[in-house]
């Protein structure tokens, strides 16, 4: 391990601070080894008072702390990197990439981070979970060619392995698909034989990135607004030929699917995006014969998505949104819409 290497944390907030201080109370106890270790908070035009709640949680931990208007993010100096934890204001709702994306921006330009990690505020880590998936950078035959590492992820809840999925296309029921396509995602036996996996694609609640990543592909793609930039970011990482990897001895643990998936609760509006940008998905990153083929796959599984949000989830709404989103999708919308 390097020492001095600098790790810019990135996590999103948007009216739900009470996910993120749970995160926050483990962030500022994680162990950084000789990793000198920021946290950089993006809050999406937050209407609830979250920067206010946040800030007190910072002031009763003792934390140095500073909160910079979107408008000044630019303006970087050597001050900023005096902080242990900034705080970004947007003005609006940008959008997970919109967020996520000036919190990297700001990490790389103003903080000189050599690696940024992606969080969703809906997390708990372990206190080990960073420098385990920044280990797989060393590694001494495969490191130099590793863009992105993920962790192990697990139901908040329940403590069950969260599958981790390796096919692009959109794929209903995996769950189920994977007891006959054993390829179809990372079985829980190569979490015991292997420490550092190379797959196909990652989870996107949690992933740590090489700064070389974004200047080699870019950043999220915000045309998706919400759902799906990160699976199309990992696709491109893998165009590049950079190498994805799974390390499950770094272990998080994720509330929101799980939950939601037991109480049969589906956000309509989710479901509006996800199907839209499902379509946006392979129309950015597929051509030719393989994108009528993919589109063919996305087609077929409609039925399937549709059954989900109207027999199980038993939501009409869910239901009717997921259909007007795949529409749009066909039409070409994209950004920010419902």
């Amino acid at each position: 391990m390097k020492v001095g290497q600098r790790v810019s944390i990135v996590v999103l907030n948007w009216n739900n601070w009470r996910d993120t201080i749970f995160l926050f109370r483990r962030l500022l106890n994680i162990d950084c080894d000789k990793l000198t270790c920021f946290i950089v908070l993006v809050d999406n035009g937050s209407t609830d008072g979250s920067v206010d709640i946040i800030s007190k949680l910072l002031d009763n931990y003792g934390i140095n702390y500073s909160i910079i208007n979107e408008d000044n993010i630019k303006s970087c100096n050597e001050n900023n990197k005096k902080y242990r934890v900034v705080i970004i204001k947007n003005q609006n709702n940008y959008g997970y990439a919109g967020g996520m994306n000036r919190g990297v921006k700001f990490s790389l330009q103003c903080l000189g981070a050599d690696y940024v990690a992606l969080l969703n505020n809906d997390i708990s880590v372990n206190k080990d979970f960073l420098v385990t998936m920044y280990k797989a950078f060393n590694h001494i035959t495969t490191g130099k060619y590793i863009g992105i590492v993920g962790p192990r992820v697990l139901d908040f809840y329940t403590g069950v392995e969260v599958g981790q999925p390796q096919v692009y296309i959109p794929l209903p029921l995996i769950s189920f698909l994977q007891r006959f396509f054993r390829t179809l995602v990372v079985s829980s036996k190569a979490y015991r034989k292997y420490n550092y996996i190379s797959v196909n694609r990652l989870d996107g609640c949690c992933y740590l990135v090489m700064s070389k990543v974004f200047n080699d592909v870019g950043f999220l793609k915000e045309e998706y607004f919400m759902y799906w930039e990160d699976t199309d970011f990992f696709l491109r990482v893998k165009k590049k030929g950079y190498l994805l990897v799974f390390a499950p001895v770094s272990v998080v643990r994720h509330k929101i699917g799980g939950a939601n998936i037991r109480m049969r609760r589906i956000n309509p509006r989710a479901s509006y995006y996800f199907a839209r940008n499902m379509i946006n998905f392979i129309k950015f990153n597929y051509n030719n014969l393989e994108k009528y083929i993919v589109y063919l796959g996305a087609i077929l599984s409609l039925p399937v998505y549709l059954c989900i949000n109207l027999c199980y989830y038993r939501n009409i709404q869910a239901f009717k949104c997921f259909l007007f989103g795949f529409i749009k999708g066909i039409l070409g919308e994209t950004g920010k819409s419902i």
